[in-house]
């Protein structure tokens, strides 16, 4: 759902755009609605947009991240998108667990252990992510961990993947 990858119209862009401060999943919650109310879409096999990563950039930056993300991005989609059509509701429920995993795991960067965990814990009781949790089906080994990892509250788990990335 990267918006970097796409053309838009400029109305259909801003008619989705997000009015709440989102850092994790901003692109998600204006490329989703944009492409599903879109009239026509073309594809292009070629590459007109050349990808570069700045040191200082936010995707780089070892901060915790915050939980308002996964809710703030939950809400307004679902005020865009019809979540009983197709699989919308399963997709953004997977979406809000990517993004409370990927919370999760940054909040052990310049955090102790206790403190992570307590923020953690805490968060994964929001009626929002609850429910996306409850709901997520997984593919794949990253998939698969950050299910587990939601589902049975592994902290341990989160921690040593924070390592890892």
């Amino acid at each position: 759902p990267t918006a970097w990858a796409k053309a838009y119209k400029r109305e259909l862009f801003t008619k989705f755009t997000c009015t709440s401060r989102i850092q994790l999943g901003e692109d998600g919650s204006v490329t989703i609605p944009a492409i599903i109310n879109a009239n026509s879409i073309y594809l292009s096999s070629k590459a007109f947009y050349h990808y570069r990563i700045a040191d200082g950039s936010m995707v780089w930056n070892k901060k915790p991240r915050t939980y308002s993300d996964p809710i703030n991005v939950y809400e307004h989609l679902s005020k865009f998108v019809n979540l009983d059509e197709e699989d919308f509701k399963l997709q953004l429920d997977r979406f809000v667990c990517h993004l409370a995993f990927n919370c999760s795991v940054t909040q052990f960067y310049g955090r102790k252990y206790k403190e992570a965990k307590r923020i953690i814990l805490e968060n994964l009781d929001n009626a929002i992510i609850k429910n996306a949790i409850s709901h997520i089906d997984a593919s794949g080994f990253k998939g698969k961990l950050m299910r587990h990892a939601l589902r049975h509250r592994s902290i341990f788990l989160m921690k040593l993947y924070s390592y890892i990335m």
